[in-house]
């Protein structure tokens, strides 16, 4: 409780201590340090990963259904991702999906190597976009710190107009649900052309 009204990034064990009107002694009796204290109460705040397995047959919709929940999940469990290691934050039910997505795909005609590439694709799509939002939304602008740069002094795009104006619109390092659709339709494009193709891996 005392953690969490501190918030994770002013979280000390000074400031539990006081928080709590105990000495920093008692604190250690239950924790090492500051980390381990920090780890245990981000753990606390990971939520459950929801998602069903769909009443379709439809691999495309399926895939889409996992990738927009396992980016919500790891939306919404950002914080608490910058102090437990990634192996702590994946639950079962997150394993859960990821079989589920290979199973999906085996089932649909794609051989092992193929679904295992897909989910590798679709992993760092969900990957790449959550963490640029997260790193843009920690900024006091909101701003994506690559976006910054490029439109400070250091770097002079005049001279490059059309990148200019992408970085202007924050279409490189913002509109990040537009990209993820964009990006997993992609990967969707490609899957259904191979199973269209005869599945050449």
């Amino acid at each position: 409780m005392a953690c969490a009204e501190i918030g994770l990034e002013h979280l000390t064990v000074q400031s539990v201590a006081d928080r709590l009107g105990v000495t920093r002694a008692a604190i250690y009796n239950y924790v090492g340090n500051t980390a381990e204290m920090r780890r245990l109460a981000a753990a606390a705040t990971v939520t459950t990963f929801e998602f069903g397995d769909p009443e379709t047959r439809d691999w495309e919709l399926w895939l889409r259904q996992f990738a927009e929940a396992l980016r919500v999940w790891l939306l919404s469990n950002g914080s608490a991702g910058v102090y437990i290691p990634a192996a702590e934050m994946v639950t079962e039910r997150v394993l859960f999906g990821l079989e589920q997505v290979l199973d999906v795909l085996a089932r649909a005609g794609f051989h092992d190597d193929t679904a295992v590439r897909a989910l590798q694709f679709v992993l760092g799509v969900v990957w790449a976009n959550t963490h640029d939002q997260l790193l843009a939304e920690a900024q006091p602008d909101g701003v994506h710190p690559q976006q910054t740069q490029m439109l400070s002094q250091e770097a002079d795009l005049r001279s490059f107009p059309r990148l200019e104006r992408a970085v202007e619109l924050n279409s490189i390092y913002g509109a990040f649900d537009t990209r993820f659709d964009f990006e997993l339709e992609a990967v969707i494009l490609s899957l259904r052309s191979a199973l269209k193709n005869g599945e050449s891996p």
